[in-house]
């Protein structure tokens, strides 16, 4: 299971879930680094309000 948080590096930095990784959903590449994840393992986005960028919608 991937573990994605979408949130800012600062919001991120807060506290977070053991094993999760931080990529912003704001920053410019955000749509490049989530194409380098393993489409072959579920993953899980724990913010519905920024999951549909996330999931390409």
């Amino acid at each position: 299971m991937q573990l994605l948080d979408v949130r800012s590096p600062e919001e991120f930095a807060q506290g977070y879930i053991s094993g999760a990784k931080n990529i912003n959903y704001s920053s410019l590449d955000f749509r490049t680094q989530v194409a380098k994840l393993d489409k072959k393992t579920p993953g899980l986005c724990l913010l519905p309000e920024r999951h549909p960028k996330w999931a390409g919608g």
